[in-house]
Order: structure tokens, then C-alpha cells, then sequence
């Protein structure tokens, strides 16, 4: 098992089912586009696979921002972690050895009943995917292989307010099953699927329905540098084949759709 510390300034925006949570965060924390961040991982190759987690997180563990991100990896991760949220490694070697020692059963109640041993896969990566001096978006992805035809990969993220540390949802649409959203949203899964049509983009869907009224992603919704990220994860509207539907809709498109709120976050006004 080996770990890694890599420490690097970011002087530009990096492009990047929730509960609202709220800190205090300092005037300072707001002044910069980019943070001093720091990046760890835990890495382990044994008998039964690869197991490993990398995290991005703010150089200034105490803070309130870097907790607000540390604490949504933990939830993410499960949520059952008990300690400070001062501690980025900390939170990792606890889901890292979590996980090894969870799967550990499972693999050898396979072992038992198969002549191959499986090689087991679990990676979590979450890093800083976007920011600017209003938001600090974060990217978490894990991506697993527990035996069987396949594994699979969770793409989620969520978008922090740098003033309060609170966590953004579809909430900061006006009318998300409006025409005009539901346009862009058909237009964005047209782009990811290549097709041109509201006919053509029917099958492509696991219900022809979902072209009337398309749900929301579990992912919230991601701002980045270039414009509102959408993931919609495996299963979630489409086949496994069709893999994770994702598009951003850029911010001018989007200014009569969003609140206040949204308006603000990603600069459409002050």
C-alpha cells in the first residue's frame, strides 16, 4: 500500500441528490479563482485485485470549504466515517480499508464455488473539476468490478457556493419540466447520441415517453467554466451500452431557466 502527496497551484478555472449544507467560509476563501489544493491516494494490489482512491482537497485542511468537500466524499463513500473532516487521508484509509475488508467475504465465497478467482477492481477518484471565485465544483467517480459480465462506474459530482459552502441542485431551475428546459436537455442527449431527431433519439432511450417529459439526472447539476455539466449515470435512462449520457449546456442558453441563485453562481449577473 502506498501513498502519494503531490502539492500544485491552480491559477485559472479548471472545467467540473443532495442535501443543502451550510458553512461559514471566509472572505479570504472567496478572493481567488483557484485554491492551493493538495492531492492523496491509497493504492493496494493484493491477491483479490486493485483497490484505490485519490482526493483533491484544499491545502488548508481546516477550513470551511475543505471540509464541505471532505464531507461529501465521505457521504458518498457511505457516510458511516465518525471522525473530524480535518483529515482528508483519514476519510480515505477508512473507506480504503472498509472496502477491502467488505469485499474480502465476498471473494471467498467465490473462490469456493468457481474454478477462477475473479480480479476484483474498486477506484475512486475525487478531484476539483471546476472553478472560478464563486463556485468550486467537484467531481467524484468510482468505478467497480465485483465479478460478473461487467463492472460499473458512478459519475456524480456536486457544485459548492465558495460564500457558504452550499451544496447546488436542480433546485436553482425555475421549471425543469418546462418546454424550453426539456429542449435543451433533448438537445444535449441528442449531441451525446449523434442523432438529429426527436424520432431518432426515442429509441435510444429505455422509455420513448421520456422524449415528452426527460427526468432529472440523480447527478445535480454541474457548473463548470464552459457551461451547466449533466450526467446521467448507467441505467438511468438508457441501456448499459449507451454508457453515461453526458453534455453541457452552455451558460447563455441557460438565463431564463435559472434562478437568481443560478444566475448569480455562474456569473449571468452580479
Amino acid at each position: 500500500m502506498k501513498r502519494k502527496s503531490l502539492l500544485f497551484l491552480l491559477s485559472a478555472a479548471f472545467t467540473c441528490c443532495g442535501l443543502v449544507m451550510f458553512f461559514s467560509c471566509s472572505a479570504k476563501e472567496n478572493a481567488t479563482a483557484a485554491s492551493a489544493m493538495e492531492s492523496d491516494s491509497i493504492v493496494a494490489d493484493i491477491d483479490m485485485g486493485h483497490f484505490a482512491i485519490t482526493m483533491d482537497y484544499p491545502s488548508d485542511t481546516t477550513s470551511a470549504l475543505a471540509q464541505a468537500m471532505t464531507e461529501y466524499a465521505s457521504e458518498m463513500l457511505g457516510g458511516s466515517y465518525q471522525g473530524t473532516y480535518t483529515s482528508p487521508y483519514a476519510i480515505m484509509a477508512y473507506y480504503h480499508t472498509q472496502t477491502v475488508t467488505e469485499w474480502r467475504s465476498d471473494y471467498e465465497q467465490f473462490k469456493e464455488v468457481s474454478s477462477t478467482s475473479p480480479s476484483l477492481y474498486w477506484n475512486t477518484v475525487i478531484s476539483r473539476i471546476a472553478e472560478t471565485p464563486r463556485f468550486l465544483t467537484v467531481g467524484f467517480i468510482c468505478e467497480t468490478y465485483q465479478g460478473g459480465a461487467h463492472g460499473l462506474c458512478i459519475d456524480y459530482g456536486v457544485t459548492l457556493r465558495k460564500d457558504d459552502c452550499r451544496r447546488i441542485g436542480w433546485e436553482i431551475f425555475r421549471n425543469v419540466k418546462g418546454e424550453n428546459f426539456q429542449k435543451l436537455i433533448r438537445q444535449g442527449l441528442k449531441e451525446y447520441f449523434s442523432v438529429t431527431t426527436d424520432d431518432e433519439l426515442k429509441p435510444m432511450l429505455f422509455n420513448e415517453e421520456y422524449i415528452y417529459s426527460m427526468p432529472l439526472p440523480q447527478c445535480p447539476p454541474l457548473f463548470t467554466d464552459k457551461g451547466l455539466k449533466v450526467i446521467y449515470n448507467s441505467y438511468e435512462i438508457a441501456p448499459y451500452a449507451a454508457g453515461r449520457p453526458t453534455f453541457v449546456i452552455p451558460y447563455d442558453k441557460l438565463k431564463g431557466e435559472l434562478t437568481v441563485t443560478g444566475q448569480r453562481l455562474c456569473g449571468i449577473i452580479e
